[in-house]
């Protein structure tokens, strides 16, 4: 199953780089296209202990999301699309070095 992602840039004034995963895999093609991203929003469905239901799903884990910021170089990350089985989030892992924050749906 495919997945998409993107990646919008400014390069006018104050450069930016803003980068969306769909719903996915870590990919490293999500790497190289948002190598020194401002902000990556990336999908984050399960926590660390749900790795084989993710595989299953085609989604990533916390901790995948946030070593994909790593491996890009984004400068901060937002993990996103939590799955509902979560009453608030789930558990995030501490990555050393990340700059992570979550967002949640209204």
């Amino acid at each position: 199953r495919d997945a998409c992602g993107v990646a919008l840039s400014n390069q006018d004034g104050a450069p930016w780089k803003l980068v969306y995963s769909g719903d996915t895999r870590p990919c490293k093609e999500l790497v190289s296209l948002g190598q020194g991203a401002t902000l990556l929003i990336h999908e984050a469905t399960f926590e660390n202990s749900m790795q084989d239901h993710a595989k299953f799903k085609q989604h990533s884990t916390t901790e995948e999301a946030l070593r994909i910021g790593q491996q890009m170089g984004a400068y901060r990350t937002v993990l996103s699309h939590f799955s509902q089985r979560y009453a608030k989030a789930p558990l995030v892992s501490e990555v050393e070095g990340a700059k992570a924050t979550v967002a949640f749906d209204l």
